[in-house]
Formats: C-alpha cells, sequence, structure tokens
C-alpha cells in the first residue's frame, strides 16, 4: 500500500491562530481557550463566552469538524492536541490555540486526528523560546512531516484498528484508575475509624491546650545554601518531603528557632494546600519558611499520631468549617489552635496505632505504585500502537 510523506504545511487547507475576544457572562460564542483540550477531547466547560453584542474580530474564522487544535504556547500543555467532532458548537480559539484544518478530501474524517496525535511528540519538540514562553509557531508547525497511505479506504482500516485498541485500552485505564481510587478511599476509612471509634482512655482536646504553634522564617530561597529551605511546595501527596526541586538559604542570625527536627509537623497555612501536614523525617539540615506553621506538643502526644489525624475526614471537616469564609483559602494560627484533637492517653495505644496506621500505609504506596507502573505501561502501550499506525506496521 502506498504511503506519502509532506510536511502539515503541504496538506492543509489553513493554519490559524484566534484572536483576542472580549469576554462576557452574556450568551454568545465559545471562545476556546488551552484548558479545553484534555485527553485528546475537547470539553466545552472551560470555555468563556464573547460579549454576544460585541463585534466580533475580522480575523476570527469558527472551528469545524475535522479541524484539529493545537495548544501553542507555554509548558507542560505545549503541543496538546483534539480534534473537533462531528457536531462542534459555535466556536472560535483564542491566541493561544492553533487550527490546522486539512484539505478537503484528502483524508478520512477521523484519521487526521489520529495522524497528529500520533505526531505530537514530535510538534510539541518544535516549541521555541525561553522557559515559560515555550511557542510553536505556524511556520513550525508546518515544517512537520508526517507519514500517511493514499488510500482513504486504507486510512479507514487505520482507523478502525484504532479505534478499536484504544477503546479497550481507556476501559482498561478506567478500571486501574478505579482500584487506585478505591485503594487511597480505603486507607482513608481505616483512619477515619480509628479517631471515630473511641476507647474509654480516649481524651478530646483542642491544639491550643495541648500544643505550642510556631511559624516560619521569612527569606528568599535560592538554589544552594547550607540550610534546605522546606516551603509549602515541598509537601507530597502522602503528607512527607518532596526530594527534588529543593531550594536552600544560608546560614542567619536566628537559624537555630527554625531548625527542623526529624518527627516535626509543619502545616500550611494558606494557598490551595491550606490544612496539609507535613511529617518531615530525616537528618537532612533544614530550615522552614514562613507560610508553614510548626506543631509541637507539650505533652506525652506523639506528633505521628496527630500526622495521621490530619489525613481523616474528621480533621478535614473542622479544617473546612474554621477556614469558611475566606475568599483565599488560609488556615491561620488562631484556626489552628481550635482543633479538636481525639487521642489515647496511654502512649503504648499510640504506639499500637502509628504501627498499624504505618503497616497500612506501606501496603497501600505499594499498592498505588503498582497502579501507577500498570497505567505508565497502558500509556506505552498506546504510543507504541500510534507509532506502529503511522509507520505502515498495523
Amino acid at each position: 500500500m502506498a504511503w506519502t510523506k509532506l510536511t502539515l504545511g503541504e496538506v492543509c487547507e489553513t493554519m490559524f491562530r484566534g484572536a483576542s475576544p472580549i469576554y462576557s457572562e452574556k450568551a454568545g460564542v465559545y471562545v476556546l481557550n488551552q484548558k479545553c483540550i484534555r485527553n485528546h477531547v475537547i470539553d466545552y466547560s472551560f470555555a468563556r463566552m464573547h460579549d454576544a453584542e460585541a463585534k466580533p474580530p475580522k480575523s476570527w474564522q469558527y472551528i469545524r469538524t475535522g479541524d484539529v487544535l493545537v495548544n501553542s504556547t507555554g509548558t507542560g500543555t505545549l503541543g496538546r492536541l483534539a480534534q473537533v467532532d462531528a457536531s462542534p458548537l459555535v466556536a472560535v480559539v483564542d491566541s493561544h490555540i492553533t487550527v490546522i484544518r486539512p484539505k478537503k478530501g484528502s483524508f478520512d474524517d477521523d484519521f487526521f486526528g489520529w495522524l497528529l496525535r500520533g505526531a505530537e511528540e514530535e510538534i510539541a519538540s518544535k516549541g521555541e523560546g525561553a522557559s515559560g514562553q515555550t511557542e510553536l509557531s505556524r511556520s513550525a508547525l508546518s515544517n512537520v512531516i508526517i507519514s500517511f497511505p493514499e488510500s482513504i479506504k486504507e486510512q479507514n482500516r487505520v482507523v478502525n484498528i484504532l479505534g478499536n485498541a484504544f477503546q479497550k485500552l481507556d476501559r482498561a485505564k478506567s478500571d486501574i484508575e478505579m482500584n487506585l481510587r478505591n485503594t487511597r478511599e480505603i486507607f482513608d476509612v481505616c483512619v477515619q475509624n480509628y479517631f471515630v471509634h473511641r476507647g474509654e482512655n480516649w481524651e478530646i482536646k483542642s491544639l491550643g491546650e495541648i500544643a505550642t504553634i510556631e511559624y516560619g522564617y521569612t527569606e528568599k530561597a535560592r538554589s544552594s545554601g547550607e540550610y534546605r529551605f522546606v516551603r509549602i511546595t515541598d509537601t507530597d501527596e502522602n503528607g512527607l518531603l518532596k526530594t527534588e526541586n529543593k531550594m536552600y538559604v544560608n546560614s542567619f542570625e536566628t537559624v537555630e528557632r527554625f531548625l527542623l527536627n526529624s518527627g516535626d509537623l509543619l502545616m500550611a497555612r494558606t494557598g490551595a494546600s491550606a490544612g496539609n501536614v507535613l511529617f518531615f523525617e530525616g537528618d537532612e539540615r533544614a530550615v522552614f519558611a514562613s507560610y508553614l506553621i510548626r506543631i509541637k506538643f507539650k505533652g506525652e502526644i506523639l506528633a505521628k499520631l496527630y500526622w495521621y489525624f490530619s489525613r481523616s475526614k474528621l480533621y478535614w471537616d473542622q479544617v473546612e468549617q474554621l477556614s469558611a469564609g475566606s475568599a483565599q483559602p488560609q488556615f491561620n494560627g488562631g484556626a489552628l489552635k481550635q482543633i479538636m484533637f481525639p487521642y489515647p492517653q496511654p502512649l503504648a495505644e499510640q504506639l499500637v496505632i502509628i504501627d498499624r496506621l504505618d503497616t497500612l500505609s506501606i501496603l497501600t504506596r505499594k499498592l498505588e505504585t503498582l497502579y501507577q507502573q500498570k497505567l505508565a505501561l497502558l500509556e506505552e502501550l498506546k504510543q507504541s500502537i500510534l507509532h506502529k499506525a503511522f509507520s505502515g506496521e498495523l
């Protein structure tokens, strides 16, 4: 079967960017942005509206069935694309998206979208500019070389094979993601149960009664220095310290006051992560930043027990209630002191709970790692199938 190699510019009827709209809440034309391109599908729920009463820019062109939309600026999402399906809403794109429209009659209705999806990594690699300002120019996109069968019948065969294969792979991915969610939910339920179904030797006290709080150090972080500078962004999804993207500060007069010890608790007090608690482990020389609060218990209460408590629904219900009404998410020291913390008085019982939750946490993370590996393998398999499809090997 004959295959042809051409550039995108040679097979396109047109290639264009959007213009700057006049946004409004009034019903009007959908303006698609980079957030609208997700998992190779166009999600109109992230679009904004052009003012229905405003005159549209002359350069605007409405999207059509078969067009491929490509994220063309920024980092991370550069090169992500999606094809417009058979029933598009009345929409245009903003200046961060390039519309690629194939010549009529050259491609099967869906083949062109699959073709560019197979070239997605190469398209993204064509970005130019400094970090954070990367851009896909029309000339760079025009020079991307694509390979495809001339026969529409053969294109249709490839589309059917890819559609069936990806449908099965997406179903497998959905099942794995559900197992991953269930694994996390089971752990969360187990944590919650310990603090809801309490024994006779338990106390419930406010954090202000049983702990002191300390705000962190204000300084500009740098890429090197004498002490690691633990910031609000350094907590991973498991409440532990990230090992990548470390930042530092040099020694200062009151450094001893902010030094971290293994087992310290640090709570984020503002932003999207407000309320998250980090359990600091290890002997790395480190101090903590001002958007974090260190929690120190006065009596015989083990910090790690509170850390587990901070992952329970019982804790987060209180955080939500105490931080309600804030335009910017925040959970400061005053609110923190009002958190009611249930705990067993005997240290031996605290140790038993921590030991059991440690064991469960290790098992949970092992399962999460396994499921994440399976998801990665599925993505690799998808790329392999796409590569075979557009190398004429299907």
